[in-house]
């Protein structure tokens, strides 16, 4: 199975908390494919320097690069991240750009994407981590 983490996903695993242990269990299984958006590697960077997950960079990317295939913005995923915007925004009204290019890389990937974001967890390509 191919999988792609959202910053949610990574932060609640960085925590250790029981949503965490959920992509945990992902990143040990080994048989899978995973993913990380190159955009979360900016959202966890300010969440490091926030002071919100207990990592110093080095480490983070490190431990990403070992674990997961980092993936870039294209210019079909761009594209992409702006049809779903569109859509997602008759549903929820505050979900952003970045979240629509998380979830736009993760189709690319034919992958699941595993976040807890409730702008995201509706949809069927996406699995929720706190269910």
């Amino acid at each position: 199975m191919k999988f792609t983490l959202d910053t949610y996903a990574w932060i609640e695993y960085l925590e250790g908390s029981n949503e965490g242990e959920k992509v945990r269990e992902i990143l040990e299984e080994g048989e899978q494919e995973i993913f990380t958006p190159s955009i979360v590697l900016a959202e966890l960077s300010d969440a490091i320097i926030k002071g919100k997950v207990g990592i110093n960079w080095n480490d983070l990317l490190k431990l990403i690069k070992i674990k997961t295939n980092i993936i870039f913005i294209n210019e079909d995923i761009a594209k992409n991240a702006g049809i779903i915007k569109a859509e997602l925004r008759k549903k929820h009204s505050g979900v952003g750009l970045i979240d629509c290019i998380i979830l736009s890389i993760s189709r690319a990937k034919k992958s699941v994407l595993i976040t807890g974001d409730p702008h995201l967890t509706s949809e069927s390509d996406v699995s929720n981590i706190n269910e």
